[in-house]
């Protein structure tokens, strides 16, 4: 049987004495160890009569992590409404980039909690972080997608050699994303113009309503965003429901037909962007339960 990988000190008595019991070679394993850790294997066989052959112990360390200080990234950002365009300057020859993108006000809480050693220690490792490719760049540029307007924004990256050593150098960026352009409901031809179409297809009842339903947009519409909610649950300013329905709703640019399972009366509410990049005030199609 053998007992795995375990640090040196106390640590090593953490080893959960596992019985492997094996005629032939065996390859073993111990993951997630910290670079340069030092430890050892230990072994020892059994006959089938069971009895103690010598122990073995062997140094078994894993790899101290190797750095790159020749490779470095520098980042220039233009930020938009709904994504943000990173400009990459390499130094040296770096074949990847590792980054940690996210809300200012999500960094300092888990699994960050506003350290930048966590930071850049989750790069080094790669562990949760993102990888990208030099070569699947589009002209050293990189888009970031799916963010949300008027918000502050952080960016950590490192660069990435064809050995895998990371840049000895973290770069950082704060921004924040563009304020939107509204479409109120008040605005009554260019509201009227691209609001896009609900039609509800069909109620079917059991213990509760399931509602059918299709959304067609019209031509000047880029994009548009569904979220079913019943009316409390949208409050708040007119900008305060946009948010809501594009972070809870469901992201569309041709007609969409979906449904929703829940209680009546409810609400199919529809946030659009039109092709100058204006942001409409949310419709709200009132779903009523059918006569009995």
């Amino acid at each position: 049987a053998a007992a795995p990988f375990g640090a040196a000190g106390a640590e090593a008595r953490d080893c959960h004495r596992p019985r492997i019991p094996h005629k032939e070679a065996v390859d073993f394993e111990r993951a997630s160890l910290e670079p340069g850790t030092k430890g050892f294997l230990v072994a020892v066989a059994l006959d089938n009569k069971g009895q103690l052959g010598s122990l073995i112990k062997v140094q078994a360390d894993s790899k101290e992590m190797s750095y790159n200080s020749s490779i470095s990234v520098d980042v220039s950002i233009e930020a938009g409404t709904l994504s943000t365009t990173l400009t990459l300057t390499p130094t040296g020859n770096p074949v990847k980039y590792r980054y940690i993108h996210m809300k200012m006000s999500e960094f300092k809480n888990y699994p960050y909690w506003g350290d930048e050693e966590m930071v850049k220690q989750a790069l080094i490792m790669n562990n949760e972080v993102t990888e990208i490719a030099v070569a699947d760049l589009n002209n050293h540029q990189l888009l970031i997608e799916d963010i949300q307007f008027n918000t502050e924004y952080v960016l950590y990256m490192i660069a990435v050699d064809a050995d895998g050593n990371p840049s000895t150098t973290m770069v950082k960026k704060e921004y924040t994303s563009k304020k939107a352009t509204y479409v109120r409901i008040k605005d009554t031809d260019l509201w009227n113009a691209s609001v896009p179409e609900v039609k509800i297809d069909k109620i079917v009842k059991d213990k509760f309503y399931t509602i059918s339903y299709t959304v067609i947009p019209k031509t000047v519409c880029k994009m548009f965003y569904i979220c079913v909610a019943p009316a409390d649950y949208l409050t708040g300013m007119y900008d305060e429901q946009i948010r809501y329905v594009m972070k809870n709703g469901v992201k569309q640019t041709t007609t969409y037909s979906g449904s929703a399972y829940g209680t009546l009366p409810t609400n199919i509410n529809v946030t659009w962007m039109d092709e100058e990049g204006r942001f409409y005030e949310v419709s709200k199609t009132i779903v009523e339960a059918p006569a009995q």
